[in-house]
């Protein structure tokens, strides 16, 4: 099927790599559990820094949670989660602000338009390509269970779509 509508050829250039945080070295996936990388920084010796997903470096969650301790002056906007609405955004699953749960994550997706053919497709034609993100974002919001260096074997992490950044024509 993939051959047939030609995904194939169209993914055949993309690639997925695995990044060292240390020397910003890359490897292709799959690829060495740790940095191979060896500098005249290091003079000579291997780097061999973990290439691990961001929820298993060890301080992601409590980054990700750091927002929430920053000081905030009464009736002054700094950042987009000062805002009211994302409090009456709930976790299915507690009842609590999306915001307020842990290792909850909030989305940004950038969109510079999509025209598969000669002309974009209309509203009701793009449905069609955006079905698969749907439910994608759908699954996550719900939460999915994955290991994270706090809990190795696996906690909920959930996400939600919090900004949509498109280019107008």
């Amino acid at each position: 099927m993939k051959k047939w509508i030609g995904l194939d050829y169209l993914a055949e250039d993309l690639r997925m790599y695995s990044a060292c945080p240390t020397f910003h070295a890359i490897y292709p996936l799959p690829g060495p559990q740790n940095c191979t990388n060896s500098s005249r920084r290091m003079n000579g010796t291997l780097c061999d820094t973990p290439l691990l997903g961001l929820f298993m470096r060890e301080s992601f969650e409590e980054k990700i949670e750091q927002w929430k301790s920053r000081h905030m002056e009464p009736g002054l906007f700094n950042d987009v989660y000062d805002g009211m609405m994302w409090y009456y955004l709930l976790d299915p699953s507690t009842g609590l602000p999306f915001v307020e749960t842990p290792r909850s994550l909030m989305l940004t997706l950038n969109i510079d338009w999509f025209a598969p053919f000669d002309s974009e497709p209309s509203t009701y034609e793009i449905n069609c390509y955006l079905e698969p993100l749907v439910d994608s974002l759908l699954r996550q919001f719900n939460g999915i269970t994955i290991p994270t260096y706090q809990e190795p074997n696996g906690t909920v992490i959930r996400a939600a779509l919090l900004n949509i950044a498109c280019g107008i024509n």
